[in-house]
């Protein structure tokens, strides 16, 4: 499986996203999402990533 895509929602604290992009593995397929936030304080929040078979 490869991450095509992904996303966040920050769920509830003080935080913004600066970034939201694809994890590559050690065969450099992308598979799996990060996003990076800046917080005041404390941030929780849900990560998402959509994976389809690599052909």
């Amino acid at each position: 499986m490869i991450a095509t895509g992904g996303g966040y929602k920050i769920n509830n604290g003080n935080g913004t996203a600066y970034q939201s992009l694809p994890v590559f593995g050690t065969d450099m397929r992308p598979d799996g999402w990060e996003v990076n936030v800046v917080s005041g304080g404390s941030a929780s929040g849900t990560i998402y990533v959509i994976c389809a078979p690599w052909i």
